[in-house]
């Protein structure tokens, strides 16, 4: 198969330098044995994926890989890659600079052979066991080892991205320094920077463990809340004006706040804490653009508590775009983000606006 294929020598590097998975065929097989074959194939996977991309080859079988091992949303935006970038007027997150780090990072958290990836790989195997046993557990007790073992994970992908952090090279923050010094600050530098490992630690750590997330966090909902918050939204809530919510004449939207709901509705389609949560600050900053309010910034810059709109305009609008965003599970969404929610990212904006969040769901249940 070398000889006849154009790329000859790298798929004799493929075969002859990783650990291929061989083929078996077996009749009947345990769940221990198909969970070994599925580990093996995992780590076969994640040392392509860690391959420099130099040839061809390398570069067709790790984009490839990569849409497996981690989310469209990190893969977009990788891909989104413009040669001129103008740095005064782009959001510091398009910086080519910054895509390769965000590349590079991926490759090592994702690799066996660095500490990082070492560390991921044999925390993810813990972690599917934990959940096994979970799962085995009374289910009196379910509940809280569902929290604590959601509570640990988050602080495990915390420490995995300080850790990133602290022995991150010094040609990365140099280069993308470079590229953002005329049109940022250092601080600006540093906080992309720290934005880059946060994205791609979470993307590294929790994409793969998806059914586990879900399965804890279904553990610590009450199903009768959340079925009875969900009844109300749609049957009791849905269709009411927008004066019903206590939403002044001055700030009433003539197209109900469509990309408000539309950003709120967005939640459900992602898969990570970060992606979820920068579609409910980007549905706060429509809120702010439907009412005139000019912050002056990107909904990602801003102070909430320094706009022209105080809380008490904003969480009626809010309230009105929860209802009628179509969220099928608003209260899964809730937990999902307390639960998962970077510890830095309780600060600030998306703490005011997960906030907003939760009061608007409280609202909804107390009008039950």
């Amino acid at each position: 198969m070398c000889r006849n294929s154009p790329y000859g020598e790298e798929l004799t590097y493929l075969f002859e330098h990783l650990a291929f998975p061989k083929r078996s065929v077996v009749g009947q097989t345990s769940g221990a044995r198909i969970l070994r074959r599925r580990l093996v194939l995992e780590t076969f996977l994640r040392n392509v994926a860690s391959l420099s991309p130099d040839t061809p080859l390398h570069v067709a079988v790790v984009g490839r890989l990569q849409r497996e091992l981690c989310s469209a949303a990190f893969i977009t935006h990788l891909a989104n890659e413009s040669v001129d970038v103008d740095t005064t007027r782009c959001s510091p997150h398009d910086l080519v600079e910054l895509k390769w780090l965000a590349f590079d990072l991926f490759r090592n958290l994702n690799s066996c052979c660095t500490i990082e990836g070492d560390t991921c790989q044999r925390f993810l195997h813990v972690f599917r066991n934990r959940c096994a046993v979970v799962q085995d557990a009374p289910p009196s007790g379910q509940q809280e080892l569902a929290r604590q073992a959601l509570q640990d994970l988050r602080n495990v992908t915390t420490q995995i991205q300080h850790y990133v952090l602290d022995t991150l090279g010094p040609q990365y923050r140099r280069a993308i320094s470079t590229a953002m010094c005329d049109s940022h600050t250092m601080e600006q530098v540093d906080e992309a920077i720290d934005e880059c490992v946060l994205v791609t630690v979470e993307d590294a750590v929790m994409v793969p463990l998806q059914e586990q997330i879900t399965f804890l966090v279904e553990l610590t909902i009450d199903v009768d809340v959340e079925a009875a918050l969900t009844r109300s939204m749609e049957h009791d809530l849905y269709g009411k004006p927008q004066s019903f919510f206590g939403i002044p004449d001055a700030l009433q939207s003539d197209v109900n706040f469509g990309k408000a709901c539309y950003h709120l509705s967005m939640m459900e389609d992602r898969v990570l804490p970060h992606e979820k949560l920068h579609e409910l600050v980007l549905s706060a900053n429509e809120i702010f653009a439907a009412c005139g309010d000019a912050r002056g910034g990107s909904a990602s810059m801003g102070n909430p508590t320094s706009t022209m709109m105080n809380a008490d305009d904003f969480l009626p609008i809010h309230i009105y775009a929860v209802v009628h965003s179509n969220l099928k599970r608003p209260y899964f969404a809730k937990e999902f983000l307390s639960a998962m929610i970077h510890p830095n990212k309780m600060l600030g904006e998306t703490g005011y606006f997960l906030t907003m969040f939760e009061a608007a769901l409280k609202y909804v249940s107390e009008s039950m």
